[in-house]
């Protein structure tokens, strides 16, 4: 299944004020300036399971509409591997490869070394702060959405040691959500590769990555979102998402801006579907700490 990421979002922190009771989003916290940046690091592996390297040169650059984005890289300027970042500040989306790569504020992206390289993974790490039971929650996603998009493989690793694993075709993604209990010191990381093919090409990844302490309660963000549908007449279909935060999430979908009675799960099935139901879907996660609404997703009927 093609999974979506979080690319268009309104995060509302409400009565929240301590830093450990919000958590640490790697988009929300990332540096254009330092590195390490407190919690996270930007970086690179030529084993798995080998050292980490964290990268040392950082760049800004814009468009001519003044949409920027900020990288940092294992060289100036291109040499992979790569953060690529698009601020929230970006009033638009910046496209590539003709439009099929979409980054609108607030995406973070991960390139791996050309496969001529050692640089054979790129790894976002977060380093623990203080003993507890935290979160781990990601979900990544190929930067390109059709063709030239490559596969990749996706990795997470608590103190080198392998969590989770996902070989991924292309235009596809992967989701991994568990909490564990961590000392200070630990390191989680977020690794990512070329895939079984070992090319470069394509391999990118958009990456969403929330850690969060389970003491406190911590207010809802969407990783996965709803994607749109086009069905026929008489067919069934589904929506979802999927959410970090606080447990007991409360989710309430709506149909063209009006809620639909008796749709609290994280899931919205559509059985027999006609040309009324037709319209947009959005999704709003709340919890005790604050609320979250999901990007619009749209359900057309497909002639047969």
């Amino acid at each position: 299944m093609r999974l979506r990421l979080c690319l268009l979002i309104a995060i509302v922190f409400a009565a929240v004020t301590a830093r450990a009771a919000t958590g640490y989003s790697a988009i929300l916290d990332f540096s254009a300036t330092e590195n390490p940046s407190g919690v996270w690091s930007y970086g690179w592996k030529e084993h798995l399971r080998g050292q980490f390297h964290p990268l040392k040169f950082p760049r800004t650059q814009a468009d001519e509409a003044g949409t920027s984005w900020h990288i940092w890289e294992y060289r100036t300027y291109g040499v992979q591997p790569a953060f690529i970042y698009f601020p929230w500040s970006n009033i638009s989306t910046v496209t590539s490869e003709g439009g099929i790569g979409q980054y609108p504020p607030g995406t973070l992206v991960l390139a791996t070394g050309d496969e001529s390289t050692p640089q054979n993974f790129a790894v976002l790490r977060f380093t623990v702060p203080s003993h507890g039971r935290y979160r781990i929650a990601t979900a990544v996603q190929s930067h390109l959405d059709g063709s030239p998009s490559g596969d990749t493989d996706f990795h997470v690793l608590h103190n080198n040691r392998i969590v989770f694993r996902r070989f991924l075709p292309p235009v596809s993604g992967a989701f991994f959500a568990r909490p564990l209990d961590l000392i200070a010191g630990d390191t989680i990381d977020f690794g990512m590769g070329r895939g079984r093919d070992g090319v470069e090409y394509g391999s990118a990844l958009k990456i969403k990555a929330v850690i969060t302490p389970t003491g406190g309660i911590t207010p809802p963000e969407i990783l996965v979102q709803p994607r749109s549908r086009q069905v026929p007449v008489g067919s069934s279909t589904t929506f979802s998402v999927k959410a970090a935060g606080s447990e007991n999430l409360d989710y309430r979908w709506f149909f063209n801006g009006e809620p639909i009675p008796r749709q609290s799960e994280h899931i919205l099935n559509i059985r027999n579907v006609q040309a009324a139901q037709a319209g947009t879907y959005s999704v709003r996660v709340r919890n005790e700490a604050g609320v979250v609404q999901s990007s619009d997703a749209v359900l057309s009927i497909a002639d047969r």
